[in-house]
Order: C-alpha cells, then sequence, then structure tokens
C-alpha cells in the first residue's frame, strides 16, 4: 500500500515539475520593436503617400476619413492593447489577403485578437451601411417609358423595393 502511495506522488511530483518547467519555458511569439500601433503611426504619418497606398490600397486620407467615420457612427472603439486605427488597418489587410497569421506577426497581436478586432471593424463598417450605401433613384430612362416596357419595370420596382424592405 505504502508503495502504491510513494508511485502516486513520485508521479504528482514528476507532472507538476513537467507543468512548471514547460510554463516558463514559453517563448514569446511576437517580440518585433515595432508594435502594431507604431506600424500604424508610422504609415500614417510616412511623407511617402505611396508606401500608405501600397499597404493600404487607398489614400491616406480615405482611410482617416473611413476612420472617423467608424469611430463616430460606426461604434469603433479602442481597447486596452488595441486602438481603432489598428482595428481598421487589421480589416484592410484581411480584404487584402493577408492570412491572419501574417497579420498577427505585422500587428504584434495575437491571432484571437486579430479576430476579435477584425470583427468589431467589420461590424462598424456594416453599421456604416446606411450613410455609405444609396440606393438609386426609382427613375426609369426614357427610353425604357414606353408601353411595352411597362409590365418589366413594374415587375424590376417591384423586386427592387422588396430588397430594400428585407
Amino acid at each position: 500500500m505504502s508503495d502504491n502511495i510513494s508511485i502516486n506522488v513520485v508521479a504528482a511530483v514528476i507532472a507538476a515539475a513537467f507543468i512548471v518547467i514547460r510554463r516558463d519555458s514559453k517563448t514569446v511569439q511576437h517580440d518585433s520593436l515595432l508594435t502594431g500601433r507604431m506600424y500604424v503611426t508610422e504609415l500614417l504619418k510616412t511623407a511617402n503617400e505611396a508606401r500608405f497606398l501600397s499597404a493600404c490600397r487607398m489614400l491616406r486620407e480615405t482611410f482617416k476619413r473611413l476612420l472617423e467615420a467608424c469611430v463616430t457612427r460606426g461604434e469603433l472603439k479602442k481597447t486596452k492593447n488595441v486602438s481603432a486605427a489598428e482595428k481598421l488597418m487589421i480589416l484592410i489587410h484581411v480584404l487584402k489577403g493577408n492570412s491572419f497569421r501574417t497579420i498577427a506577426e505585422r500587428f504584434q497581436h495575437s491571432i484571437k485578437t486579430v479576430s476579435r478586432s477584425l470583427h468589431e471593424a467589420i461590424s462598424s463598417v456594416l453599421r456604416l451601411k446606411p450613410w455609405l450605401i444609396k440606393p438609386p433613384d426609382n427613375s426609369v430612362h426614357e427610353r425604357f417609358r414606353e408601353d411595352k416596357y411597362k409590365p418589366f419595370i413594374n415587375i424590376s420596382l417591384l423586386v427592387y423595393n422588396l430588397n430594400i424592405l428585407s
């Protein structure tokens, strides 16, 4: 009986030691000197407009206006570790086709933080829909105002209006 207890105690001590060693031997994944916030700030302050255009696929002024709209109307908020500009920049990098791992490395955040920031930025942009997307007026070109086209025009306007309501 005492041998079973001593074996269990030894096994527990070894397991605990393994856990402590493993926990203490973790290496930091993202250890670049340039944090995500610093990267965004650098891009926003760069004198080279072509660099910003290459990194974000939009003009700096367009990014600033979109960021302002996302913060004021889209309710995009900064968090303890991620600024609103960083969240929007993460969304842009995803839209450019970068992988989550690449973005996590670039912005020095975990994949979980990148995912959370991405979802917040997408929600913010979707809240801008009423201001960004204006439905076209229901006017019909004069060529299609002839009687022979009226049934088709009426059906298409009905379908269009139903889509707006849904």
